[in-house]
């Protein structure tokens, strides 16, 4: 399990930390597994137009803020749409791969990754993602996923300006043909009418045809957006409205190949003060319709008091376990972090049907 932790969300001695759990269900004592310190000028805090660095602050000390961890899984042994975002479950043929942006306004956030070869326990120094890049390449929030073809694909999104433009919030997939050493971006998605959409996850549900959910922007009635892609991620449809709500928090899904069952991680509510429940939904058409759902934590709260679960990585079991499941981690009230691990089985036994008029935007 990865997650990135401080003083406060932004602050700038936030690093990226690291848990293992063992056989018998007990985690290891937490592990700084990055924090990049370097030599710049000026930290970025107070940002100008013209650049990602601000010349009005001098350099602290403590380095800049690291955000947004993936683990995952990295060897092409894994199955497609299979990894190790945010709980590391099995154990991988090849190295464990953690990506995290640093830098403190997100318009100019840099990607960084580093590796283990010994199941987490010692990781690399961290390297660019793409040198030069700013605002952020790469795994945003959600796990890359293996294609059909070998390619690795990388749920990626950009905020804010640009230089002197403003622009909306969009969504991207960076695709790898050499496991991870370069990458091409592909084609940005985002609505039409205003508002935007940002850290997708990714399923490919039959080869070349890729899917993304994705956080909206689009005030009170907001849902979860979703975009196909039917020439392997050349072209994108439109971002359309699915009845899910949305509340501009983070969401996952899981595709379990086996069934072709998704089993999607999110809140389901649209007020943006509340980020409960947690609730784990499954769809068995493709993402169409979701029938039944299962609330792993419900106890209501405002965020502005620290009171959430959010941010959940939902990952699927090992193509070789025994049985299809999931193992879902998120943040609880931004203290501690909540592991929730099931079988596909016993996600349908403890679910009930979902009823997706009940997330008024007051809930």
């Amino acid at each position: 399990m990865a997650w990135f932790g401080g003083s406060y969300e932004g602050a700038e001695d936030v690093a990226i930390w690291t848990a293992t759990r063992g056989p018998g269900g007990a985690w290891t004592p937490p592990t700084q597994a990055a924090k990049v310190h370097r030599a710049a000028s000026y930290n970025g805090k107070n940002l100008k137009h013209n650049g990602p660095y601000s010349r009005s602050e001098p350099a602290r000390r403590g380095g800049e803020p690291h955000w947004n961890p993936v683990l995952w899984c990295g060897d092409a042994g894994t199955d497609a749409n299979g990894g190790g975002d945010g709980a590391y479950h099995g154990e991988c043929a090849g190295d464990v791969i953690l990506y995290f942006k640093m830098g403190w306004k997100i318009p100019f956030w840099e990607s960084f990754s580093t590796r283990s070869r010994d199941g987490g326990e010692t990781w690399s120094t961290p390297s660019d993602f793409v040198r030069g890049d700013h605002g952020g390449r790469g795994p945003v929030k959600n796990k890359p996923v293996v294609l059909a073809d070998g390619t690795w694909a990388a749920p990626a999104s950009l905020e804010g300006a640009m230089g002197r433009v403003r622009k909306q919030w969009r969504s991207f997939v960076d695709f790898s043909q050499d496991q991870g050493r370069t990458w091409r971006p592909g084609p940005a998605v985002f609505p039409a009418d205003g508002g935007g959409v940002i850290q997708p996850t990714v399923w490919e549900s039959a080869p070349g045809h890729l899917h993304m959910l994705m956080r909206s922007s689009r005030g009170r009635q907001m849902h979860v957006m979703r975009s196909d892609s039917h020439d392997g991620g050349r072209t994108w449809s439109p971002p359309r409205r699915t009845r899910l709500p949305n509340n501009n928090s983070g969401l996952d899904v899981a595709y379990l190949p086996g069934s072709g069952t998704l089993v999607l991680a999110y809140n389901h509510v649209m007020n943006t003060d509340s980020r409960s429940p947690m609730r784990l939904a499954i769809s068995e058409d493709n993402g169409e319709t979701w029938g039944v759902f299962h609330d792993t934590d419900t106890e209501k709260g405002s965020v502005r008091a620290g009171h959430e679960y959010s941010y959940p990585a939902c990952v699927p079991w090992p193509k070789d376990s025994a049985e299809e499941g999931v193992s879902v981690s998120y943040t609880w009230h931004r203290r501690r972090m909540a592991f929730f691990s099931v079988s596909l089985q016993e996600l349908k036994a403890m679910s009930k049907p979902l009823n997706l008029e009940d997330a008024a935007p007051g809930a």
